[in-house]
């Protein structure tokens, strides 16, 4: 199975796509958020370009957990991907990505495409997850 990955930002998406085997996770883009519409419109390309079948998004939780504000963001903007794009939609916490992503980007790249490694690191722990873990991180489509 072939997945994407978005580490979700009010400014930046960061995205990653694996492998067609669903094994390894490659940093790919960072697309500049203008638009709900017009980023969503930019993920179904992706998507499609890539014959995506299923789709991951950080989560931006807090330590302890519970939700944060950004993360009801999170669900809003994947309820309104969902309705585009038919996949399995999965979430995962995203807890301290972006500082992680730091520390494996190249220092060149850094800057710009620091979201896409976020999303990498995104991709590499749900890719490292059992299938019943797996399953647990499963979007429905409801909040």
């Amino acid at each position: 199975m072939k997945f994407l990955a978005l580490d979700y930002g009010r400014k930046k998406i960061g995205v990653a796509l694996s492998d067609g085997l669903g094994s390894m996770a490659f940093a790919k883009y960072v697309l500049q958020y203008s638009s709900v519409s017009r980023v969503i419109d930019d993920i179904v390309k992706i998507c499609e370009d890539n014959r995506i079948e299923g789709i991951v998004v950080g989560l931006p939780l807090y330590r302890d957990g519970s939700i944060s504000p950004l993360a009801r963001e999170v669900y809003s903007f994947i309820t309104k991907l969902y309705t585009r794009f038919t996949a399995d939609y999965f979430t995962i916490n995203e807890y301290l990505s972006s500082f992680a992503a730091k520390d494996i980007a190249p220092s060149s790249m850094k800057e710009p495409y620091l979201d896409a490694y976020s999303a990498k690191i995104i991709l590499e722990d749900f890719l490292s997850l059992s299938e019943e873990q797996r399953l647990a991180c499963q979007f429905s489509g409801e909040v």
